[in-house]
């Protein structure tokens, strides 16, 4: 993919997360490849690097951040639909925490 198509297709991601264009040079001994780091996804492909908020400033859950990655991810071609996300991109999805016994006060039975 040429630097002119990455940015195309990298324009259109960011149009459809709603965030600005936010981009790195990192030169071309950099390997193409796509990562998630602190509510952002970074995406390189000869030596220029995207970087998407995928997030909303770390305000989105896990699984609403997921969503956003997956939608940059096909817009850049880089994922499939109905196929899992390339694991460094995705974040875990806490399981939701089930209560015990343990998790409650004896006196009342108010969830801690």
């Amino acid at each position: 993919m040429t630097e002119k198509t990455f940015r195309k297709r990298c324009n259109l991601a960011f149009s459809l997360i709603g965030a600005e264009p936010l981009y790195f040079n990192d030169g071309d001994s950099r390997e193409d490849d796509a990562f998630e780091d602190d509510g952002s996804l970074h995406v390189r492909r000869n030596g220029l690097r995207a970087c998407f908020d995928v997030s909303n400033g770390q305000s989105l859950d896990a699984a609403k951040q997921n969503a956003m990655t997956r939608l940059v991810m096909e817009a850049l071609g880089l994922a499939k639909r109905d196929q899992p996300l390339p694991g460094r991109v995705a974040v875990e999805v806490p399981e939701e925490k089930e209560y015990g016994d343990e998790d409650c006060c004896p006196h009342c039975g108010k969830e801690y």
